[in-house]
């Protein structure tokens, strides 16, 4: 667990570059689709959240998923991203954000979440 911790720390410094963001989201999306573990992935995006910002995070991972060919496996990752931003305190932020919708950036965030 504290590897993974500590991974997820330097994926947050790799953040910065967007290119380099997508792309190594879209390898944690196959990792969890090759190694189905929803615990782990549950707390491998919640310890994400911690170092990159939530909002960029489930923007890139929707966009990713959006365009996912395996159903079941894109059903499984809607459900855990919305049931850690339903339940996780690191996400309390961006749950008000979506509550409130009194900018155009929170209302093209739940667009992007919820299309």
């Amino acid at each position: 667990e504290e590897v993974v911790r500590k991974t997820l720390e330097v994926l947050a410094l790799l953040s910065t570059n967007d290119d380099l963001f997508v792309k190594l989201m879209t390898n944690l999306v196959h990792m969890f689709r090759t190694n189905r573990n929803p615990s782990r992935t549950t707390l491998i995006l919640r310890q994400l959240c911690l170092h990159v910002k939530p909002e960029k995070l489930y923007t890139v991972l929707a966009l990713i998923i959006e365009s996912e060919q395996d159903t079941e496996f894109a059903c499984n990752m809607i459900q855990t991203l919305h049931l850690i931003l339903l339940t996780s305190p690191e996400l309390s932020p961006v749950r008000e954000v979506l509550k409130n919708l009194d900018t155009d950036s929170s209302k093209q965030l739940f667009i992007t979440l919820y299309k």
